[in-house]
């Protein structure tokens, strides 16, 4: 596979894994809150990347690392947990939805702007208008009814996830992605440890909490964040934070396919939009590449 496709397809295999945590938190068993099934998929996905690191590498490497950029993504995936699942409380999941992912992008370009003084390219304004307009389509919500102010909420749990792509970036780069996540991770529980003291956790010893937990402790957190962050070492942040888009295509389609969830219009056409959007985002800066230097070439 060529290094300029690895990347963004790496993180997209994670992305959509992430994509099937809609349906473990549906099939949950009663009682279960936002707030602790976070903190068992953090706390499962810690344990599980931890062993694997330590039978793959036989330790996990303390030194060398990006600390500012660990402990600022491990704030940030914590943050975002509070400020989401709160947010989707106040105005609904789907708009919730809507304004946190789709914010991820819009945030991550005027990051990449203010920060680095450099400004979006056409190719990804055009992909991430595709895809927010996608999104907007799946979770199109009629009578709406809330606050104002509640979407600073889900406004700044975006921003999390477009600060942590871009300090992904930087903890990727001088270890293995299995030990950059497990570290991540680790900070990110100890944070979460109060959820288990404040909210209802019995369900976890049922044998379907147990498994919803599990599921999304190895595969939703540590495969999932593992092949995010080893995407993250070779895609430009502008292009990852637009294909964490393709979270609610997936989970569009396992609603539909597998919980039965009407199709609509709206819906096909939004994750019609979306996969166009990660398509070229994919495949075009590859294509971009070859047109210019063929022109180059003939010039």
């Amino acid at each position: 596979m060529q290094t300029s496709l690895r990347g963004p397809l790496t993180m997209l295999a994670g992305v959509l894994l992430f994509s099937t945590n809609g349906f473990w938190q549906a099939v949950a068993p009663e009682g279960a809150t936002p707030y602790v099934v976070g903190a068992a998929r953090l706390l499962i996905g810690t344990v599980t990347l931890g062993l694997w690191c330590l039978i793959r590498y036989h330790k996990i490497h303390l030194t060398g690392w990006h600390w500012k950029a660990v402990l600022v993504y491990a704030f940030c995936l914590w943050l975002y947990q509070i400020l989401f699942f709160n947010g989707v409380l106040l105005i609904g999941v789907a708009i919730g939805t809507v304004i946190s992912i789709g914010s991820t992008p819009i945030f991550a370009g005027l990051i990449q702007a203010i920060l680095f003084r450099k400004k979006p390219d056409a190719l990804w304004i055009i992909a991430t208008v595709l895809a927010i307009a996608g999104l907007i389509l799946v979770n199109m919500v009629e009578g709406a009814d809330f606050a104002w102010y509640a979407i600073f909420l889900p406004l700044l749990a975006g921003l999390c996830t477009a600060i942590n792509v871009m300090a992904g970036q930087s903890v990727s780069q001088t270890h293995s992605a299995e030990e950059g996540m497990a570290l991540v991770m680790f900070f990110s529980t100890l944070l979460m440890i109060p959820f288990f003291f404040l909210f209802p956790t019995d369900w976890l010893f049922t044998s379907r909490g147990a498994l919803c937990v599990s599921m999304l402790g190895v595969v939703n957190a540590g495969l999932a964040f593992s092949l995010q962050l080893a995407g993250l070492k070779n895609t430009p942040m502008l292009i990852a934070s637009t294909l964490t888009l393709g979270e609610p295509m997936g989970a569009a389609l396992i609603g539909i396919f597998i919980l039965n969830e009407p199709c609509t219009l709206h819906s096909v056409l939004g994750i019609t939009f979306i996969f166009l959007s990660i398509i070229l985002l994919i495949f075009g800066p590859e294509l971009q590449k070859r047109y210019l230097t063929k022109h180059a070439q003939a010039d």
